[in-house]
């Protein structure tokens, strides 16, 4: 595996999420709708280091190797009290296929259960994005299921696979 940390958002972490948030072939997977203005991330950035995660329900942290932002890893949707999160991964375009997602979701998966005391996390998975599909699988995500007609892309319905990892 590739040798990585996960770390808090820093401001100057700016010019990577602005490249990242306003990709729109990333716009599905995301829900997004809109580009985002760097004030706007801006804004992101400085409340996130404000608000808890029971507040926010989220959690972003980058992704970095050798002094490089190679992506971002999210909890989100995290409920404390059932002890569960969705997760959700982007590495960056010049950074993939490189391991830095498996050695992320791993410390990710760890940091959850022992500093969060998650129970379980849960990811959805576009039918289609088969790296994503083995990453999950790799890294111990069980497959629970398929949600039909999900996704709406490109003027058509796309599956989404559902996959759990107890902790």
């Amino acid at each position: 595996m590739a040798s990585i940390h996960l770390r808090a958002l820093e401001p100057e972490d700016i010019e990577s999420m602005y490249r990242w948030e306003n990709d729109e072939t990333l716009w599905t997977t995301s829900n997004t709708y809109a580009p985002f203005s760097k004030h706007v991330l801006t804004q992101y950035i400085i409340e996130s280091q404000r608000f808890d995660i029971q507040t926010s329900k989220e959690l972003r942290l980058v992704i970095e190797s050798d002094g490089h932002t190679v992506g971002c890893i999210d909890l989100f949707n995290i409920d404390i009290f059932n002890h569960r999160a969705e997760v959700g991964i982007l590495i960056d375009k010049a950074f993939r296929n490189k391991q830095y997602a498996t050695s992320a979701l791993v410390a990710l998966c760890n940091y959850a259960k022992k500093h969060l005391q998650m129970h379980q996390l849960c990811a959805e998975i576009l039918s289609q994005n088969d790296i994503s599909l083995r990453l999950f699988e790799k890294c111990g995500f069980a497959h629970t299921g398929t949600k039909k007609d999900w996704y709406f892309e490109n003027g058509k319905y796309e599956d989404v696979e559902v996959f759990q990892k107890l902790l």
